[in-house]
């Protein structure tokens, strides 16, 4: 369940005091005929007091009704000082604090109560406690809900850190989230995607990835009414004997990593680590049948237990980006779960690839396929038939709590060295200069360098960002590629008509060519710019990554949800009917949360996995 805390201060609480009735017990006693002058007298001073009182009373009613209509100025109120709501999500482990102001209302001194609110285990930013008559908290608790309503919920922040948060750009990044949402539910609830033209549901993996991958996005934006609903469909309908055949990577990435991260952000829920166990020993039992090499089968059928190599039929072949899906989902799992089969199974992927790479002389940079022979074949780049190996070698050490000497930090280090050398490449024409990672291909036994990279390649900036900031030094080299791959892969966006990259471009002498003109709203370059953002606070970030967000809600929205486009660097660009599962739970999500607050999901507490879940790191 999503849930709040609140404290509440309440300042300037205006108790009147009532006053009491003052009486003389001093009276003297009088007897005889002087008693009856005496009380006459006294008959005589009561009636006049009466007259003196009703007359009196009338002054004071008239004096009132006048001070209703204008109030005296020395009579007025002073200004209500305001009070402040602190709330926060049962998942996070740091408080925010929003001011809100609303008029002081009465105190009934005889219902007066404490409120202390516990926040239990959460880390407290001041000791305070406030007295609220009942009437009056359940009032201010309306009122908060009214105002928290309106602004993005789930944000970590302290009173200087929220300044930070962009909370416009936050709500109008939301909406376009429920606009595609509120389609999907309509047209293609339980199925993987939709078409945003035809509305027509489309399976991929027959898991409700749409759904599962969304989980966190839907606690990340506070959306408490979708996320139950997407929890219910979870616990009723999510069932891993579908008779289909699916990727075994992808359900790792997707399924068990969206189900891993809902189950830290919902305060560790157990659904969905139920869940997650259930998928991962059929996972281990069917797809981890080679003993010899521990390479998972790249397509299993969850319901008969069947698997396939290439779908196509051809001689059995892995992708590098399949055997390195693994890591970071299987240890957090068996780190929550304290059975360590499960990366022990991830880690064997691993050291067979580094076995087979030694035996060819320690080359750390992997063509993107591999047989059964542990023979490799193709190209070596960072798409997507090879980008998570790399992105996994550092975020599996990252994961675990960057530790000091690890085997896998060095190894993923020398990579870098080798890429860096042989595919990093700069190139300058005009005044400007492009940093870009290249594709190292062979021909009759000659290696050469393309001029060519992959918009998933645009990954690598946040790669390595993450890798120049962590606990073992700073790696300046890596912080500069950083910089140039993200501004390089912002120019492939700015640089055409539309202000949309293409899927793939060919850097030449005088100016990026985009030759695939095709965008799917993919989320690697505005990930490499919330990475950027967070490491830097460098306002320009902001500013490139806001740019792509309005040419892609004004040039892909459709009526039904978010169309990919066709024609990047053409006047008259052309919806296309597709909408990948990713823009959701990836693109959407990197938008959102270059606008959030820097302490919220703080990079120093979680690595995100190669679908962008995140998943809190081991301390």
């Amino acid at each position: 369940m999503v849930s709040f805390a609140f404290y509440l201060f309440y300042h300037s609480l205006n108790t009147s005091q009532s006053e009491k009735p003052i009486t003389n017990n001093n009276s003297p006693k009088v007897n005889g005929e002087t008693e009856k002058k005496e009380k006459q007298k006294n008959t005589e001073i009561q009636n006049k007091k009466e007259q003196e009182q009703e007359q009196e009373q009338e002054q004071e009613q008239e004096q009132e009704q006048e001070q209703k209509k204008e109030p005296k100025p020395q009579e007025k109120k002073q200004e209500q000082q305001p009070f402040k709501i602190i709330y926060i999500t049962v998942n996070s482990n740091e408080i925010e604090d929003s001011i809100f102001n609303f008029n002081e209302k009465e105190i009934d001194d005889e219902n007066e109560k404490e409120f202390d609110f516990d926040l239990g285990s959460q880390k407290k930013s001041k000791e305070t406690k406030t007295f609220l008559s009942k009437n009056d908290y359940k009032y201010l608790k309306e009122k908060a809900f009214e105002k928290l309503s309106n602004l993005p919920v789930g944000i970590l922040a302290t009173d200087e850190i929220i300044q930070d948060g962009d909370f416009e750009k936050m709500n109008e990044i939301r909406q376009e989230f429920l606009h595609v949402w509120d389609n999907y539910k309509k047209y293609a609830w339980g199925y993987d995607q939709y078409k945003p033209k035809t509305k027509q549901p489309q399976y991929t993996l027959h898991l409700g990835s749409l759904i599962v991958n969304n989980l966190d996005t839907l606690l990340i934006m506070g959306m408490e009414k979708e996320y139950l609903e997407a929890r219910e469909w979870v616990q009723n309908d999510l069932q891993f004997n579908n008779d289909a055949m699916i990727s075994s990577s992808e359900a790792v990435l997707q399924i068990l990593g969206g189900l891993l991260s809902a189950y830290h952000l919902s305060n560790y829920d157990e659904l969905y680590l139920n869940k997650a166990i259930e998928l991962s020993e059929k996972l281990l039992s069917v797809v981890f049948n080679d003993d010899k090499t521990g390479f998972p089968a790249p397509f299993v059928n969850l319901f008969n237990g069947e698997i396939e190599y290439f779908r196509d039929g051809s001689e059995k072949k892995y992708k590098l980006e399949e055997l390195g899906s693994f890591q970071l989902e299987f240890s957090y799992l068996s780190r929550i779960t304290g059975d360590i089969k499960y990366r022990n199974a991830a880690i064997k992927i691993l050291k067979t690839l580094k076995e087979l790479d030694n035996a060819r002389g320690a080359q750390y940079l992997l063509k993107n396929e591999i047989n059964t022979d542990g023979e490799f074949s193709g190209y070596i780049n960072l798409d997507k038939k090879s980008r998570v190996y790399y992105e996994y070698l550092l975020k599996l050490w990252v994961l675990e709590g960057e530790k000091d000497n690890s085997k896998i930090r060095n190894y993923f280090d020398r990579t870098m060295e080798k890429l860096i050398e042989r595919m990093i490449v700069r190139s300058r024409f005009d005044t400007r200069r492009f940093t870009f990672v290249g594709e190292l291909k062979e021909k009759n036994n000659i290696v050469f360098l393309t001029n060519n990279m992959h918009q998933i390649s645009c990954f690598a900036g946040a790669m390595f960002i993450l890798a120049s900031q962590t606990k073992i030094g700073q790696f300046p080299t890596y912080y500069q590629i950083a910089k140039e791959i993200t501004d390089t892969c912002y120019q492939m966006y700015h640089t055409t008509k539309t202000g949309l990259s293409g899927e793939k471009v060919e850097f030449t002498t005088s100016e990026i060519n985009h030759f695939n003109q095709k965008q799917v709203l993919r989320p690697q370059t505005i990930e490499s710019i919330f990475y950027l953002w967070r490491y830097t606070n460098n306002e320009n970030y902001r500013e490139m990554g806001w740019e792509i967000f309005k040419n892609v809600k004004k040039l892909c929205k459709s009526e039904f949800g978010y169309s990919s486009l066709k024609g990047v660097n053409e006047d008259d660009p052309q919806q296309l009917d597709l909408m990948y599962y990713f823009f959701l739970s990836q693109t959407l999500k990197y938008f959102y949360l270059l606008f959030s607050p820097s302490s919220f999901l703080s990079l120093n507490s979680f690595v995100f996995n190669a679908a962008a879940h995140p998943l809190p790191i081991y301390r």
